[in-house]
């Protein structure tokens, strides 16, 4: 049991630090995005705009891969979630049945 709460607590900071990772990377595109001198576009050359729109075009379209992975990771592992409550649920009888065969063998030894 100690290597299972192990394993777990494992699996909880790979997650945590993996999701902060993340979060600190989406912050810093977003600061990258916020720094671009959004007042003065007008004294930009027209270089610089069309290669400003073809940033942004790039940045949105990294935005929508990123959602639709995330999307797809958060389908699979709600799946997962489903799959091993169906597990549990369908090892139910069993785990009973070995409870009701050690509580018999219990009853006769101690009976007799």
């Amino acid at each position: 049991m100690n290597f299972l709460n192990d394993f777990l607590e494992f699996v909880e900071a790979t997650f945590t630090d993996v999701w902060h990772a993340c979060a600190m990377l989406i912050y810093w595109a977003v600061a990258q995005i916020g720094a671009i001198p959004w007042a003065h576009l007008n004294y930009l050359p027209a270089w610089k705009i069309v290669l400003l729109s073809a940033i942004m075009a790039l940045w949105l379209m990294f935005l929508w891969r990123m959602i639709w992975a995330f999307s797809e990771a958060g389908e699979k592992a709600i799946c997962a979630v489903i799959i091993l409550a169906t597990v549990f649920i369908r090892s139910l009888p069993i785990i009973v049945a070995a409870g009701l065969a050690g509580a018999a063998g219990t009853w006769i030894i101690n009976c007799s």
